[in-house]
């Protein structure tokens, strides 16, 4: 697969070279579709801007999440004008995910993270997250929930981390840094959550194995 992808990404560049530019829409939309399919191959292939960083952890959550009975409905769609950055549905309603991406040098895990991708997620975010949510909801159905997923891509290996917060109340804080992921703001563990752990501080919901499945 990843010599399939790398073959189609260098057909598309020459491509586009050849006619002088002619194709460089086509060979957008092929690198589009491919960081979307293979996001740990692209991950690891040159440089990663801000653009390119949250891109590519839209598209490790979308696979995470799928992997976990979530099924994809759409990506950076508008609820009420706001935009959304994963809409997926679990088996009883819907749900709005918000994805905070971050690289470091350092080859620290979340954990040991002074301030973690998901504390980006501020107040003013969050109500416009709400409202979304609220316009969401279709007459007959319970209300669409909000998931924050951070991801980290941590040293120069690009080593990924996941940490999934189902059904949140608010804002992360401190506290909720050392409560397990899956237990803030629903008494329920949602379908695929994180079972609450009985000893130590929270461990990210992320399987270290599943990184070579990624690609």
């Amino acid at each position: 697969m990843r010599g399939a992808a790398a073959r189609a990404l260098a057909g598309a560049a020459a491509l586009g070279r050849y006619v002088g530019g002619g194709l460089r829409p086509l060979r957008k939309r092929i690198e589009a579709a491919l960081e979307q399919r293979f996001p740990g191959w692209r991950l690891r292939r040159g440089h990663l801007d801000e653009q390119l960083l949250g891109r590519l952890g839209e598209a490790l959550a979308r696979r995470y999440l799928a992997r976990r009975g979530l099924v994809p409905l759409a990506r950076r769609v508008l609820i009420g004008g706001v935009e959304i950055d994963l809409l997926l549905r679990s088996p009883t309603r819907l749900v709005l995910v918000e994805v905070k991406c971050s690289q470091v040098q350092p080859d620290l895990g979340l954990a040991e993270l002074r301030w973690p991708p998901g504390w980006r997620l501020d107040r003013p975010r969050w109500i416009r997250l709400r409202q979304a949510a609220g316009r969401a909801r279709r007459p007959g159905q319970p209300r669409a929930r909000i998931d924050l997923v951070e991801v980290l891509i941590r040293g120069p290996q690009r080593r990924v981390e996941i940490r999934w917060w189902p059904d949140l109340a608010g804002p992360l804080n401190r506290a909720d840094l050392a409560a397990e992921p899956g237990r803030r703001g629903s008494t329920a563990r949602p379908p695929g959550a994180p079972r609450p752990s009985s000893s130590g501080p929270a461990r990210p919901h992320f399987i270290p194995g599943e990184r070579q499945a990624e690609s």
